[in-house]
């Protein structure tokens, strides 16, 4: 089995990242009313660096997952909680979802 190796996210991840938080997604676009207006959000994944935490997975030297952590001391609005992360979301290539990759 290949090695998976983490790694802090960097800027010239941002289109890799962008890309595939979209194909993560794609499967699941008849589930969105506004399919159109949440594309254009993951299609954005990358500037989460900027208010969070994002952690690369890479397998076989692949770009092949990421999460984002949004840090809980960031302010947010009055309506949310301040309790852990405002925001964890793991996203992987389907082709690498098939390997389980994310479930650890």
């Amino acid at each position: 089995m290949a090695e998976i190796q983490l790694r802090d996210y960097e800027d010239a991840d941002a289109e890799n990242l962008n890309r595939l938080a979209v194909s993560a997604f794609e499967q699941f676009r008849h589930l969105y009313e506004d399919w159109p207006a949440m594309l254009a959000g993951l299609s954005k994944t990358s500037a989460l660096s900027a208010s969070g935490e994002i952690i690369v997975a890479e397998l076989q030297r692949k770009f092949a997952g990421a999460v984002a952590y949004s840090d809980r001391t960031v302010k947010k609005p009055r309506s949310s909680i301040n309790a852990g992360p405002s925001f964890a979301c793991w996203s992987s290539t389907p082709r690498f979802a098939e390997k389980e990759l994310g479930k650890r």
